[in-house]
C-alpha cells in the first residue's frame, strides 16, 4: 500500500508536467506557478487491496501560446516531488522518499515536443494530442497524451488583481504505467496497481502585469500582499524623521525584509537593501530565523500530539533512543522530564546559546551535540536544576525535542518539519536546512562586514536552524494567530492552538508561553519573539486579539535597535493598538 502511494506520487508529477506544456505558442507567455496556489494534479491508484487518492500541487513552468496559431505552442513544466501528498502521512513519505527518491530526483520535468493533432471546438477552446518528453525518477519517456485547452482573453484580473492579461486552462485525463519509469519492480499488482489514473486541471496566467514586481502569495482569508517603497517606512526618533535607508546605514545593516499582518491576514511585504553585495533583497530572499523558528517547532509538536504521534506528558526517556538524559541527583523518578517540560522550558536543561559552525567545518549531528562529543563544540546536555521547578529559556530544550523527533520517526528533522508544518502552512520557501546561495541572505557582523563563508550552520535545527522568507513566515504566523483567536485557523484545533499562548507559571520574571513571549504595549497584550544567529537578527510583535503583527528580518548581527525602530514606525503608521506614541518600548 505504501509502495502504491509512491508510485501514485510519481505519476502525479508526471501528469502534471505533461499537461501544461502542451497548450501554448509564441506571442503570449503563460506562467503556471499559480498566484492563488490552486494548481494541482489528482491521482487515483485503484489497487485491489488498497485504492488510494492523492495529489501534487508544486507546479511551475511556462508555455507560449498564440491564439491565432495554437498548433505552434511550446512549453516546459516542472513539478516538485516535495509537493506530492496523500491523506495518510505514511503514504506521502513512502511516495516521496522511497518511490520517487526526492533527494536524488527532486523534480519531474515535461517538455512539449510537438502538437500532433488539434481541433477547435469553439472559439478559444481546443482539443487534441501532444507529444512530450516526460522525465520522472531519472527516466525520460516519449509519450502522447490527450489534452483540452481553454484560452480566456483579458480575464486574468478577475481571478487575480495584479494581472491584466489572459488565462490558459489545461485539462487532461490519462493513465500512467509505473513499469515505464522503473517504479516498484516486481511488486504484485494486488498491492500496487500497474496503472495510475491522472486527472489534471491547471491554469496559466499571462505575464502581463500592471506592476513590475512578481505577485505575492495570496491565501484564503488573507489580504493581497503589496510591496511599499522604502519611503513608506519613515523612522521618527526624538522628533526627527529619517528614511529607512538612513537608519539601515546608521546601524550597518545591509538588508531588511518586513511583513505586516492585519486582521489575521498578510497585508503587505517589503524588501530593502541588499541580501549580498550587489544583490538586492527580494521576495525569495531567505534569512536565518534563529529562535523565532521555535514558534513553528512548538506548533508542530502540538500538531503531533493532536494526531497521537506523541504525548505531551510522556517521559522523554521513553521516547529517546540515540541519547538518554544523564543520571543526576536532581532527577526524581516520580517526576520525569516530559515533552511538555521541554516546550515550557522547565525541564532543568539550561544551556542557552549555540554558536554555529563555519562553512567547511565538520558538522556534528544532534546526538553529538547532546553527548558533547567531537566534532561538537558545546558541552554535554545535563540537568542543572530539578525539573518542573524553574523556567529557563534554554536552547537545549529544542535540541532534545529534535532528537526525540528523529528517534521516533527515523527521519531527518528538516524532512519531518517540511511535512508536519511547513508544507501545511504553505511555507514553500522555508526549510530547516541551508538554502542555495542564490536565495540566501549573507549574514553580517555588527560592523557591517559580511561573515566569512556567508553564514554559520546550526546542527541544532529545532533551536536555530530555520531559513525562511518574510512572506512565508508571515503566512505561517497569520495561520497560527487565527487558530489562537478562533478565527478560522485550520492547522491546530482551537484548544491546542491556545497552548501556544498560555502563560507558563514558572516564568515569573518575564511572562512566557510555549510559543511566544508575553508583553504589553500601552496596556494592550502582545506576543513577541526574536531570533539571533551569527550575522542575523529578526523579531515579531503580534496583537493576538486583533490579528495584527509586524515581522522584521535582517542580515545584520544583533541589530535589535533597528528592528525596534522599524516595528514602532510601522505599527504607528498602521494604527496598531499600543503604539500611539513615539518611543514605545
Amino acid at each position: 500500500m505504501i509502495r502504491s502511494l509512491l508510485f501514485g506520487g510519481i505519476t502525479a508529477l508526471l501528469c502534471l508536467a505533461s499537461l501544461p506544456t502542451i497548450a501554448y505558442s509564441a506571442s503570449k507567455l503563460f506562467d503556471f506557478k499559480d498566484p492563488k496556489e490552486m494548481n494541482a494534479v489528482s491521482l487515483s491508484i485503484d489497487a485491489p487491496w488498497e485504492p488510494v487518492v492523492g495529489y501534487a500541487d508544486g507546479i511551475s513552468g511556462t508555455a507560449r501560446f498564440d491564439p491565432a496559431r495554437p498548433g505552434a505552442t511550446t512549453g516546459r513544466i516542472v513539478a516538485d516531488v516535495s509537493s506530492v501528498k496523500f491523506s495518510h502521512p505514511g503514504y506521502t513519505q513512502t511516495a516521496r522518499f522511497y518511490a520517487l527518491e526526492e533527494k536524488k530526483f527532486p523534480q519531474v520535468v515535461c517538455e512539449l515536443k510537438k502538437i500532433q493533432t488539434i481541433q477547435t471546438v469553439r472559439p478559444g477552446v481546443y482539443t487534441g494530442t501532444v507529444a512530450i518528453d516526460f522525465t520522472c525518477h531519472g527516466v525520460t519517456r516519449a509519450m502522447t497524451v490527450p489534452i483540452s485547452v481553454t484560452h480566456l482573453p483579458g480575464v486574468a484580473k478577475q481571478r487575480y488583481p495584479d494581472f491584466d492579461g489572459d488565462l490558459l486552462v489545461v485539462r487532461c485525463n490519462f493513465v500512467i504505467r509505473r513499469a515505464d519509469f522503473g517504479i516498484a519492480k516486481g511488486v504484485p499488482n494486488n498491492e500496487v496497481a500497474e496503472e495510475v489514473g491522472v486527472r489534471v486541471a491547471i491554469v496559466g496566467t499571462e505575464k502581463n502585469r500592471a506592476a513590475d514586481t512578481p505577485p505575492a502569495k495570496k491565501e484564503p482569508g488573507k489580504a493581497a500582499v503589496t510591496t511599499p517603497a522604502t519611503s513608506n517606512i519613515p523612522v521618527t526618533l526624538d522628533g526627527k524623521t529619517y528614511s529607512l535607508a538612513e537608519r539601515m546605514a546608521f546601524h550597518k545593516v545591509p538588508g531588511v525584509s518586513v511583513a505586516v499582518i492585519k486582521n489575521f491576514g498578510v497585508a503587505w511585504v517589503g524588501h530593502y537593501g541588499e541580501a549580498a553585495k550587489g544583490k538586492p533583497v527580494g521576495e525569495e530572499t531567505r534569512y536565518m530565523a534563529g529562535a523565532m523558528g521555535q514558534v513553528l517547532v512548538a506548533a508542530a509538536a502540538l500538531k503531533a500530539s493532536e494526531s497521537g504521534q506523541i504525548a505531551l506528558d510522556a517521559p522523554i526517556d521513553t521516547l529517546l533512543r540515540s541519547w538518554k538524559v544523564p543520571a543526576s541527583p536532581l532527577l526524581d523518578p516520580a517526576r520525569p522530564i516530559t515533552v511538555r517540560d521541554l516546550l515550557m522550558h522547565r525541564s532543568g536543561f539550561t544551556y542557552d546559546k549555540y554558536e554555529g559552525y563555519a562553512p567547511g567545518a565538520v558538522i556534528p549531528n544532534i546526538t553529538d551535540v547532546l553527548v558533547g562529543a567531537k566534532p561538537a563544540q558545546t558541552p554535554p546536555a545535563v540537568v542543572a536544576v530539578s525539573p518542573g521547578t524553574t523556567f529557563d529559556m534554554a536552547m537545549e530544550n529544542y535540541a532534545v525535542l529534535q532528537q526525540i523527533a528523529e528517534d521516533r520517526t527515523e527521519r531527518p528533522f528538516d524532512d519531518l518539519m517540511r511535512d508536519l508544518i511547513l508544507a501545511p502552512l504553505g511555507m514553500k520557501n522555508s526549510a530547516f536546512t541551508i538554502p542555495s546561495r542564490d536565495v540566501a541572505a549573507v549574514g553580517h557582523t555588527e560592523s557591517g562586514d559580511p561573515l566569512p563563508g556567508g553564514w554559520r550552520e546550526y546542527p541544532e535545527r529545532a533551536a536555530s536552524g530555520l531559513w525562511t522568507t518574510a512572506s512565508d513566515f508571515a503566512g505561517g504566523l497569520a495561520e497560527l494567530l487565527r487558530g489562537v483567536a478562533g478565527k478560522g485557523g485550520t492547522y491546530l484545533k482551537p484548544e491546542t492552538a491556545k497552548l501556544l499562548v498560555a502563560p507558563i507559571p514558572e516564568a515569573t520574571k518575564s511572562p512566557q508561553a510555549i510559543g511566544f513571549g508575553i508583553d504589553s504595549r500601552e496596556g494592550i497584550p502582545y506576543l513577541y519573539r526574536g531570533g539571533n544567529t551569527e550575522g542575523y537578527f529578526c523579531h515579531l510583535d503580534a496583537d493576538p486579539e486583533q490579528g495584527n503583527a509586524v515581522i522584521v528580518f535582517t542580515n545584520g548581527n544583533l541589530c535589535w535597535r533597528l528592528t525596534n525602530e522599524i516595528r514602532d514606525s510601522i505599527a504607528r503608521s498602521e494604527g496598531f493598538r499600543g503604539y500611539a506614541s513615539e518611543g514605545t518600548p
